[in-house]
């Protein structure tokens, strides 16, 4: 059981405790990638069929060559009440190839959207570009292919599909429609550029959302200034007292 709060511009997900410890791990990685394992038939067999169905291949990962048929930072457990547990699905989807512009760890959260990776015509692995790949060179052809296509094809389709509506048709949902046709949210500048009647409406959905990042971080500002006055006024009344 877990919830997702917004708190003074901080985002924390609440988990609930669970029966499990680095003892009851039987799938993953307890390390951060020096060793794994996946010793458990039953739930090998759990994720193969939930990776089919994703549409994610089966790959090789550590030193040794381990195979997985999910993200290499997934933990299967089986815990000290016998019922299976799957942990840290952050980096569960395939990630966009990185190009200049990109950070470093972008393969951490620049990844393609569940419905992009289903419409591939070929399973597509979520470690490519991350460091845990025993050879990362076997999939990475793929996933340039999908993100050309992508670009090629399904941005300049979406658009014809947006401006067949009305930007005030209240039955249009602009953020569902653009994740349904297998698209990002940070698609939106692209989109914006070829757009013809939906421009001011997409620049109000972007301009929004950078207000919002905005505000949580000045939250999170005021917040830690918060902390640090209440921590200095402790440490004075303590000097006072003394």
């Amino acid at each position: 059981m877990s919830c997702m709060l917004d708190y003074l511009g901080f985002r924390v997900i609440c988990m609930s405790l669970l029966p499990i410890d680095n003892s009851t791990l039987v799938y993953g990685t307890k390390d951060d990638g020096k060793t794994f394992c996946n010793k458990d038939p039953k739930l090998e067999e759990l994720i193969k069929q939930t990776a089919q169905a994703l549409n994610l291949v089966k790959h090789k990962v550590g030193t040794v060559g381990t195979e997985i048929y999910s993200a290499a930072d997934i933990e299967g457990h089986i815990g000290y009440d016998t019922n299976y547990y799957l942990l840290d699905f952050s980096r569960a989807m395939p990630a966009e190839p990185p190009n200049f512009h990109s950070l470093s760890h972008s393969y951490l959260y620049n990844l393609l959207r569940p419905e992009l990776v289903k419409m591939s015509p070929y399973p597509l692995c979520p470690d490519t570009f991350s460091h845990y790949m025993t050879d990362p060179k076997a999939h990475i052809d793929n996933l340039l292919m999908i993100e050309l296509d992508k670009f090629k094809r399904k941005l300049p389709l979406f658009i014809s599909h947006l401006e067949q509506f009305s930007p005030n048709d209240p039955h249009f949902d602009l953020i569902y429609e653009l994740h349904h046709h297998g698209l990002n949210v940070r698609n939106l500048g692209i989109i914006y550029q070829q757009a013809n009647k939906w421009k001011p409406y997409l620049m109000l959905e972007m301009v929004t959302r950078a207000v919002k990042v905005v505000l949580n971080t000045y939250l999170k500002l005021v917040e830690l200034s918060i902390k640090v006055k209440s921590s200095l006024y402790s440490i004075m009344s303590l000097v006072t007292i003394t």
